[in-house]
């Protein structure tokens, strides 16, 4: 079985052991993370490309940071963007289990959401599995949401613009040809 490490959002990809080529491409995700009082909500939205002549169906692994600062999340859903449709997924110790068909020379959109407590008013995004892959991903977009009552002490990408929006003050991060070396860390306090 060949195995791709996807990037950004701890993606493994495992390909049937029929395929003696790559196919399937990973290309762009857009993360939005929205800051609450003690939990963050994470919106991934996950862009992949199949480039053979056949259909594919994938097998992936999502991993979420699972310690004692981030306990494992809650309100999961995964959605087929193409018809709105709820994907099925098995819960693993520190991930989730999923399938995905994708029609020849097509693009498949997936949106993972879920909520994870925060005690300790830091969140965690994996992005180093870029590594392993050993490709970078082509377009990204990062979105950091925090209530106006608390300010952003640190961000380890760092971000290319700041907005004042009604409840929040919105930090924007866009990267191209992204081969990260670090995860994605934010911790916030308040003013």
């Amino acid at each position: 079985m060949l195995k791709i490490f996807l990037v950004c959002i701890w993606i493994f990809l495992i390909t049937s052991s029929v395929l003696v080529s790559q196919p399937l491409d990973f290309f762009r995700e857009k993360i939005e993370i929205e800051v609450g009082g003690n939990y963050c909500k994470l919106i991934g939205k996950y862009f992949f490309s199949n480039s053979s002549k056949q259909p594919l169906i994938q097998t992936f692994y999502y991993p979420f940071i699972v310690n004692d600062s981030l306990p494992y999340p809650d309100k999961i859903s995964v959605v087929n963007n193409r018809d709105n449709s709820l994907i099925k997924f098995k819960k693993q110790k520190k991930g989730i289990i999923l399938q995905a068909k994708i029609s020849s020379n097509d693009t498949l959109i997936y949106t993972v959401e879920y909520s994870q407590k925060t005690p300790y008013s830091m969140f965690e995004y994996i992005l180093t599995t870029t590594q392993e892959w050993h490709k970078p991903i082509v377009e990204a977009e990062y979105v950091v949401k925090i209530p106006k009552k608390f300010k952003l002490d640190f961000n380890s990408l760092g971000y290319d613009n700041k907005s004042i929006q009604k409840r929040f003050t919105v930090y924007n991060l866009q990267k191209k040809y992204f081969m990260p070396d670090k995860n994605f860390k934010i911790k916030w306090g308040t003013k």
